[in-house]
């Protein structure tokens, strides 16, 4: 195992927003890591979820944008080799038009959403994702950041 981020490595600066919503990170499920495959090369695994905490808060009250929903968001991509461009020790890639259909990647939130425009930034410090869910026929932006404590 190369690299890998869990709970504690949560900085308390972490964001796992869709659309105008911050729904936090809880640090005791999520996971990130980057591990040798035996041909050499590197796979990305990453699984976040939306912290409990912050979403009882959220979705308290029936006028709620997510009362419809039971559990927060988990966003996840598995065993996605890196193919991705170095900058100051930071890994940056976009998923490509095949890999949504080659990798496990979605965001589950009461079903698994499709998402479409993934960016990721991968750093010793830092994990980073960007790009849209489609939620009950609605297109959002969502965004995900993981400090490592220094």
């Amino acid at each position: 195992m190369l690299l890998t981020f869990s709970e504690k490595d949560l900085d308390a600066v972490s964001d796992f927003i869709i659309g105008a919503t911050n729904f936090g990170i809880e640090a005791k499920k999520s996971r990130f890591r980057l591990k040798e495959h035996t041909d050499g090369s590197l796979l990305l695994n990453v699984d976040i979820y939306g912290s409990d905490k912050t979403y009882e808060r959220l979705t308290g009250s029936e006028e709620s944008e997510w009362s419809w929903t039971l559990y927060p968001p988990h966003f996840y991509l598995h065993d996605y080799p890196l193919r991705a461009n170095t900058k100051n020790g930071d890994r940056t890639f976009e998923l490509k038009a095949q890999d949504y259909e080659g990798f496990e990647v979605a965001l589950y939130m009461m079903v698994h959403n499709d998402v479409s425009g993934i960016n990721i930034t991968v750093g010793t410090a830092r994990l980073n994702v960007s790009g849209n869910v489609d939620l009950m026929g609605k297109r959002h932006a969502f965004e995900i950041g993981w400090q490592r404590r220094r």
